[in-house]
């Protein structure tokens, strides 16, 4: 069932976040549906048609909001924190989103490391 059906039913958004959350993070083992992060994990509602169990799915923030069609950062934001040779650490801090996210759009964007590309750099005597 969704948020809106325990509502109709006269549960409020306290029982949601006490129970309903709780119950179906640890039905799905506590990890993000899509990527398999463990951090910043909302339920997602797949239908709001059908309410089930089964319609609702656990999701890290980034996925969440991808799946709503909301980016919290462009691949651009994301190159310039990157060719500030800031860390994926730095870069998870200043979106407000898990290491885990980062390390997806990074290999999504095909970047390397920060401790890659300087290693690399220093083999090759630039630094």
């Amino acid at each position: 069932m969704s948020k809106q059906s325990w509502l109709k039913c006269g549960v409020n958004s306290q029982f949601w976040n006490v129970i309903v959350v709780p119950t179906i993070l640890r039905l799905r083992e506590e990890r993000c549906e899509i990527c398999g992060s463990n951090e910043k994990l909302d339920v997602h509602h797949t239908s709001y048609e059908i309410q089930t169990i089964e319609t609702l799915k656990v999701l890290c923030r980034q996925c969440h909001m991808d799946q709503h069609g909301i980016q919290r950062f462009t691949d651009e934001e994301f190159v310039v924190l990157y060719n500030q040779n800031k860390n994926d650490r730095e870069i998870s801090e200043t979106f407000d989103v898990s290491k885990s996210q980062i390390l997806r759009r990074r290999n999504k964007l095909n970047l390397k490391s920060v401790r890659s590309k300087l290693g690399e750099c220093l083999g090759e005597g630039k630094i």
